[in-house]
């Protein structure tokens, strides 16, 4: 194909086309990484580990590689989280911000901030999410009445 052809606007537009699709199929990628790893699959194709496959066949590097594992580990007790990456329909850096403050019982909400959040902003609410609880519980801690007591009084 001639490029230098395309106008300016019809080569952006190509670039993002391609762009989101290549997005889209590393997400997916990624998202099976950890049954591959589960499976030992690399080794059936002559890797010699998950690092390897994943360089080879896509590109990904070692601590993306790692990073994405790890994640899933930390996954496993809060499946709809996890689905989501073994789906590939949330990317593994936005995973990564929400996983200190999701549990198992909050998976939902937390899976709904993702899907409607862009990263940047989840980032500021798990941060303010944490600075509160470190707060509150500094508070509680130092023989101080918790967060329920105070607001008693103040009513």
């Amino acid at each position: 194909m001639d490029f230098s052809k395309f106008s300016d606007r019809d080569l952006y537009q190509r670039c993002c086309q391609i762009g989101s699709v290549i997005l889209k199929y590393r997400n997916q990628f990624l998202g099976m990484l950890p049954e591959v790893e589960r499976r030992k699959l690399y080794r059936k194709y002559h890797f010699h580990s998950t690092v390897e496959f994943a360089a080879r066949l896509a590109g990904i590097s070692q601590e993306i590689v790692k990073k994405v594992l790890r994640i899933d580990e930390k996954l496993v007790d809060k499946p709809l989280l996890r689905q989501q990456l073994h789906d590939g329909h949330v990317g593994w850096s936005k995973l990564e911000v929400i996983l200190p403050i999701s549990t198992s019982e909050n998976q939902q909400s937390c899976l709904e901030k993702l899907q409607n959040m862009p990263k940047t902003s989840l980032q500021t609410y798990v941060q303010e999410l944490q600075k509160q609880d470190v707060n509150y519980k500094a508070d509680f801690s130092a023989g101080g009445k918790n967060k329920a007591e105070n607001d008693r009084e103040t009513l």
